[in-house]
């Protein structure tokens, strides 16, 4: 299973992930924390270290371990732990976690704590790839979303045997980001029912940006 993001609510002051190497390879992890910014069509682009960002989750988070080596098939669980100041404003905040393969191993290290079924847990398997980033979204206070579909289009095809496609914008109001599955249904007008013809899951749209 590949969660696709961690959300520590504002009662929630700790996650597990779990790490699984699925090669057939021992491979040892580099586990980091990074800023990305989503743009307008959705893809995650790399912010660098010198530019401010106001709603980082990076400096609410502590993690352990930082490195891992992993036999085939083996696992182990990482721990996020956050820390919110007195005086932090409401919001939404976001980092991700950046889990890099590396050429040597390094030993292994760990967090002992005590077993907490409370906390949010997930498992993620990791084959031979070079790099894998997951969404830590951390909320305090109020923090609210609406969504809306606008702009709905049917466009194509555009080449012959190709089939035509549905373009739309969605508008994000509020100061938390959405994420939810897009579903287009081809409805008949001589039947009581739709067919599901199109299924995009885990659509997102990442505050501070207000479209996509």
């Amino acid at each position: 299973m590949a969660p696709t993001r961690i959300v520590l609510g504002p009662r929630e002051r700790a996650a597990k992930l779990t790490l699984v190497n699925l090669s057939n390879k021992t491979l040892t992890y580099r586990i980091s924390l990074v800023n990305r910014r989503m743009t307008e069509d959705g893809d995650l682009q790399e912010i660098p270290p010198d530019e401010p960002v106001p709603f980082a989750a990076v400096r609410l988070l502590r993690y352990s371990p930082r490195r891992i080596t992993l036999a085939p098939d083996e696992s182990q669980k990482i721990r996020l732990m956050v820390r919110r100041p007195a005086d932090l404003p409401e919001g939404e905040y976001r980092s991700h976690l950046l889990i890099q393969t590396e050429p040597r191993a390094v030993a292994a290290g760990g967090l002992n704590g005590r077993n907490d079924t409370s906390e949010p847990q997930v498992t993620i398997g990791v084959k031979t790839r070079s790099a894998l980033t997951l969404p830590v979204i951390v909320r305090h206070g109020d923090t609210s979303v609406s969504l809306a579909m606008e702009d709905i289009a049917l466009v194509g095809p555009e080449r012959e045997g190709e089939s035509p496609k549905i373009r739309f914008l969605l508008q994000r109001e509020g100061n938390q980001s959405s994420k939810g599955d897009v579903t287009v249904s081809l409805a008949s007008p001589l039947e009581d029912r739709a067919e599901v013809v199109g299924l995009l899951r885990g659509v997102a749209v990442y505050t501070p940006n207000s479209s996509r």
